[in-house]
């Protein structure tokens, strides 16, 4: 009899697990929770079933679905007052994720289609990690640990799933992962509310992640040649309501998180401007504004900053995308026009990471402060990998050391030259005036000439050569390892170009025979 009674619980248990199976991805009733003298019978009912369930698509679904189990009862005991017992769920949770993603790629690899399952993954982590989110806000500091590790596991399943839905519902995938942006974003806006910055701030940056997703899984669809203007068209519209949200947080959050918040703007009007791009190219504008309005409850001068560093990041892309990155970084630097003596002082092997940057920066005489800022640097303008990073110091390097005609500016005018990034004025831009007071501005014997120079520039080197051959002192200031002179240079010129002559009032950035020969009245 006890046989039988047992068998009937089974039996029970098993219906228990096909009801929820059907439910698809709303977090079910938990059932039997981890707490329970008998949670070990469902254990081993779901062994079973699992072990009754063929072919690889039915398996992911129920392993989604009992992912989804692990999550309502990690949260039943957490309401219990029973957090110990949610840690070994959490871990239950976990591998049946991976488990449901890993037999449907396995699927796919059969050349079957996993859009269903892999939208029911990607929608219910999204649940998952509210639920999640709100556990770790209840558990003790060592529990926490654990409510993490299956924040992480969740955040990544749902990208793993996004992708794979990528290749065959690219549009599916965007408004998910769109949706999942906003969800960050809500919770930074009711974090801000709360009073809380600090999880705002992490909530912010976790939308930039989620928003950035997005460009992967348009390159996904692109590489399959599938038709993404739907994909763009959603982007576009995603757009005014991110924006709206941030504008909220900003207004809400202290001066030192603005500026978090003010790259998530820029991060979202960048997403527009690319949207926008190829709606235009593919005349499929429709209803999208092809320029995106920021609140006006930020600050004008927020506003335009925005603009600006979207434009010069997509400048940077477009300057990347020109560049044939499989070719060695001595070959890029001679197709950028740099001379024989300065791409050999370039490794010929791709960086791999920011920390060989940072090294090799450091052997070439930089100063460890600057070093150790480029990767920073980089990222600010949205380049991530070390190696188009390099590339794009690489770009500016031999662009400053290039055989071009010096620029001639008054140091009195510089400031706004600055703010307004025109540092170098071009020659032909300054009037016959200008050219005439510079001339006169250098007296042989009584001006003082400064350049600011470092070992390894070949035009600095020029230009000393020619200095010494018409007997024109100058004093020398190696900028290589000379942090106080690093600061100099950028105030007076903004920037960290040589090689930089200072003479009297004037600048002359770069070096060119002819020019130097007019401007120190030489013959």
């Amino acid at each position: 009899m006890k046989t039988i009674s047992l068998l009937r619980t089974l039996m029970f248990l098993f219906c228990l697990g096909a009801v929820v199976l059907a439910q698809g991805t709303e977090l079910p009733d938990p059932g039997l929770t981890p707490d329970s003298p008998f949670y070990f019978l469902e254990i081993v009912v779901e062994e079973i079933g699992t072990f009754f369930t063929f072919g690889d698509l039915k398996k992911a679904a129920r392993y989604a679905t009992l992912a989804a189990e692990r999550v309502a009862e990690v949260q039943a005991v957490v309401e219990k007052g029973k957090p110990e017992f949610a840690e070994k769920t959490l871990t239950r949770y976990e591998n049946q994720l991976n488990n449901s993603i890993t037999r449907a790629e396995r699927a796919q690899a059969k050349g079957q289609s996993v859009k269903n399952i892999m939208e029911i993954v990607a929608e219910g982590t999204g649940k998952h990690l509210i639920v999640i989110e709100d556990i770790l806000e209840k558990v003790s500091d060592k529990a926490k640990t654990a409510v993490i590790k299956a924040k992480e596991v969740s955040m990544t399943g749902q990208k793993e799933a996004l992708r794979n839905l990528a290749e065959e519902n690219p549009e599916k995938a965007t408004g998910i992962n769109l949706q999942a942006a906003e969800a960050r974003l809500n919770k930074a806006k009711v974090k801000t509310e709360e009073g809380d910055t600090e999880k705002a701030e992490e909530a912010v940056q976790e939308f930039e992640n989620q928003y950035k997703f997005g460009e992967e899984i348009s390159q996904i669809a692109q590489g399959l040649g599938k038709d993404i203007t739907t994909v763009e068209q959603l982007v576009g519209k995603a757009t005014t309501i991110h924006l709206e949200i941030l504008a909220e947080v900003y207004e809400k959050v202290p001066e030192d998180t603005k500026p978090v918040i003010e790259n998530a703007m820029k991060v979202s009007v960048k997403g527009h401007e690319r949207a926008v791009e190829a709606l235009k190219t593919q005349d499929a504008l429709g209803e999208i504004p092809e320029e995106v309005s920021i609140p006006a409850e930020i600050p004008q001068e927020v506003r335009d900053r925005v603009q600006t560093r979207v434009q010069q990041e997509l400048e940077i892309e477009k300057t990347l995308e020109g560049i044939d990155t499989s070719k060695s970084l001595r070959d890029i630097c001679q197709d950028q026009g740099g001379t024989p003596e300065m791409c050999e002082q370039f490794p010929p092997e791709k960086f791999e990471s920011f920390e060989q940057i940072e090294a090799f920066c450091i052997e070439k005489g930089g100063p460890p402060e600057i070093c150790s800022s480029l990767e920073a640097k980089c990222r600010e303008f949205g380049v991530t990998t070390a190696n188009e990073c390099f590339i794009l110091l690489l770009i500016s390097s031999t662009t400053a050391y290039q055989s071009v005609e010096p620029k001639a500016v008054s140091v009195a005018t510089l400031p706004e030259e600055i703010q307004q990034q025109r540092v170098q004025v071009e020659p032909e831009e300054q009037s016959t005036e200008t050219e005439k007071r510079l001339k006169q501005s250098y007296i042989p014997g009584v001006s003082k000439v400064i350049i600011y120079s470092t070992p390894t520039c070949p035009h600095c080197a020029k230009a000393k050569e020619w200095f010494q051959q018409h007997d024109i002192e100058y004093e020398e200031i190696d900028v290589s390892q000379n942090e106080i002179a690093q600061k100099e240079l950028m105030e007076k010129v903004g920037q960290l170009v040589i090689p930089v002559i200072e003479v009297e009032d004037n600048i002359l950035i770069g070096f060119d025979e002819e020019r130097f020969s007019e401007f120190f009245g030489v013959e």
